[in-house]
């Protein structure tokens, strides 16, 4: 099979919110059923929502392996005294859950957000115009700016403390049946900042990228490829947000960092980012990209590249609904949520289970399929756990 051959078909065919599983199908291994793995955003609010999703992750802990936060996983303005109420305190039950050597079962694996990085963490160029892969890129050592904490706190997953960087799942038997990019996008082109460049990040993607193809060529298998970042290449607008308590509309600077996912005429497609990381996406044989920024949850409708857009940021701050119209799109709401995938070899499965343990739409994919299909009964009870 061709390296393009890994890039999927059109996306998961929508599923009704709350709509029942289909026939039942085999898995793609009855050996070696898969690895476990979450992703979510916009978690770090510390409140009871927050605390309520993560009670759901509790029906899929078993076999979890990793869980990808899509960045502002420390709200508002990432400072280390919210760590805890943050972060530690409602993921400790997964944070110190051991394996049968004692080894940590999950280990998760953060992207900056926006938030995390608010305020006093201006980004740094050097004297070259380029930015540090590490705590350099941003004005750490200002009075108020706590990102070098963030990345220096192992339970976040930052590998080496840096603000990008790739993650390996394997299966049970060692295979790497997924390569994970996770992407520092607050330094990337936007439309807020549209000639703003971090050129050794695009620089690393590309290698990354180039090595992951030698490596599939001598494995004779091409893994899963997916991006993990925190802002939406491709997302509904928002119809609409009213705030509650918290004085978030109070607050300028974070009206202006939030931009278009707070406001409904500025909540579209980052038309500056899309035409920059678009191509990389295409031309990388991506299979799957997860982000969040904008508070629901969508499953985007590919255009001819192929790639699943999956919108994630209903982790624990306050929710609004996606204008579904805005943009082809295969499902979503405004609801508080995490999506699982089950990972194998030549199959990648999903469920996004909200707060209340609902299941909020499924389904899956092989290589090679036109169109995805829902899960059959069998596969919907292994991989959502209702």
């Amino acid at each position: 099979m061709s390296d393009n051959s890994s890039r999927a078909a059109i996306v998961v065919l929508a599923l009704a919110l709350g709509a029942s599983p289909g026939p039942a199908e085999e898995p793609g291994s009855a050996d070696n059923p898969g690895v476990r793995v979450v992703f979510f955003g916009d978690s770090g609010s510390g409140n009871a929502d927050q605390k309520a999703v993560a009670r759901q992750m509790r029906r899929v802990e078993d076999d979890l392996r990793h869980v990808f936060m899509l960045g502002d996983n420390v709200y508002f303005t990432g400072k280390s005294g919210r760590f805890e109420g943050a972060f530690h305190g409602p993921y400790r039950r997964f944070l110190e859950r051991r394996g049968p050597d004692g080894e940590a079962q999950i280990a998760f694996h953060a992207t900056l957000g926006n938030h995390d990085v608010l305020r006093s963490c201006e980004v740094t160029p050097d004297e070259e115009g380029t930015l540090a892969r590490d705590r350099e890129a941003y004005g750490w050592q200002e009075e108020g700016c706590d990102v070098e904490e963030q990345l220096a706190d192992p339970a976040f997953g930052y590998v080496d403390g840096n603000r990008y960087y790739q993650v390996d799942v394997r299966d049970a038997d060692g295979t790497v049946v997924a390569e994970v990019f996770v992407l520092d996008s607050n330094t990337l082109p936007s439309e807020k900042h549209p000639v703003r460049e971090d050129v050794k990040q695009l620089e690393w993607w590309t290698d990354a990228i180039r090595a992951s193809r030698t490596r599939a060529a001598v494995a004779g298998h091409v893994p899963w490829r997916i991006v993990t970042q925190h802002h939406p290449v491709r997302t509904p607008t928002a119809r609409g947000y009213l705030f509650g308590l918290g004085g978030h509309q109070e607050d300028p600077t974070l009206l202006e960092a939030l931009g278009r996912a707070l406001r409904q005429e500025e909540s579209e497609v980052d038309h500056a980012l899309e035409s920059k990381l678009e191509p990389m996406f295409a031309s990388s044989a991506i299979n799957a990209a997860f982000a969040g920024h904008n508070h629901f949850y969508a499953r985007v409708r590919p255009g001819e590249d192929g790639i699943r857009f999956f919108v994630s940021g209903g982790g624990g701050i306050a929710v609004y609904e996606p204008d579904l119209d805005s943009v082809p799109t295969e499902a979503g709401g405004g609801f508080h949520h995490f999506v699982t995938a089950v990972l194998s070899r030549d199959r990648f499965e999903y469920c996004t289970i909200d707060s209340l343990g609902r299941v909020r739409d499924h389904g899956y994919w092989e290589r090679d399929m036109e169109r995805d299909q829902p899960l059959g009964d069998d596969r919907y009870r292994a991989v959502c756990r209702p």
